[in-house]
């Protein structure tokens, strides 16, 4: 995962195929942390130069994934704290990954945010036809869902 134009060149002249865009991550800000994203955490492009590999990781991971010799810039040079992502977590178990519920507004700690006895992610499934609003319901705890604020087309 490279977020500059000169990391991408850099490596397609180390000899690196550039595959395409594989994701996206929240740009470094300051002042941290209060400009993190809720939930995100730091995220980090570290190498291990003697076995020749690289690695994405949050900072929950870091002492770990440094303890294992993940150290190293690569481009030498460039920061190897390249912006925040959230965990791949699912706090209330509903299918949707926290990260994702914050970005759509629904609640990460409540299962069903509309209080209709369908959880979130049967209303509004990562894959396939979202089939219902998953904050228009009885008891809408819905914190913030710009989303949905015109209600579900």
């Amino acid at each position: 995962m490279l977020t500059t134009v000169a990391e991408v060149n850099t490596a397609k002249a180390d000899g690196f195929d550039f595959r395409g865009l594989q994701g996206y991550v929240y740009d470094r800000c300051t002042p941290a942390p209060s400009c993190i994203p809720l939930g995100a955490e730091k995220l980090y492009r570290k190498c291990h130069v003697a076995e020749d590999d690289c690695a994405i990781f949050l900072e929950s991971e870091r002492a770990l994934r440094e303890s294992e010799g993940y150290t190293s810039a690569y481009p030498i040079g460039s920061n190897m704290h390249i912006g925040y992502a959230y965990p791949n977590i699912d706090s209330d178990g509903d299918g949707l990954i926290d990260g994702f519920e914050r970005v759509i507004g629904t609640r990460p700690d409540l299962a069903d945010s509309d209080g209709d006895g369908a959880s979130d992610g049967t209303e509004f499934p990562l894959a396939g036809l979202r089939v219902a609003d998953p904050c228009q319901g009885p008891n809408n705890q819905c914190p913030n869902a710009p989303m949905f604020a015109n209600g579900f087309e």
